[in-house]
């Protein structure tokens, strides 16, 4: 049998109760406050990723922002310039 066909068939049979799960009964609460837990940690790692992301890209558009200005004011001073000097 493979190895696939074994886990599937003992899961119906876990799942049965046909067949003594690996837990001990006194333990199944704390796996399951464990697993709730995993599942907490994983929501928060996957929030601070996600806000790392638009931090980056928050950062990115302010470096745009910040060299389309520069731009507009050297532009401005060499329009002005010549004003400027004429006097």
């Amino acid at each position: 049998m493979s190895g696939v066909l074994v886990l599937a068939l003992r899961r119906m049979a876990l799942s049965h109760g046909t067949v003594r799960s690996a837990v001990p009964v006194g333990h199944a609460d704390r796996v399951e406050a464990l697993d709730e837990r995993r599942e907490v940690l994983e929501d928060n790692y996957q929030r601070i990723s996600d806000r790392m992301y638009e931090l980056k890209l928050h950062r990115r558009e302010l470096i745009a922002e910040s060299l389309i200005v520069l731009l507009l004011f050297a532009e401005a001073m060499a329009l002005l310039f010549p004003l400027l000097a004429g006097r």
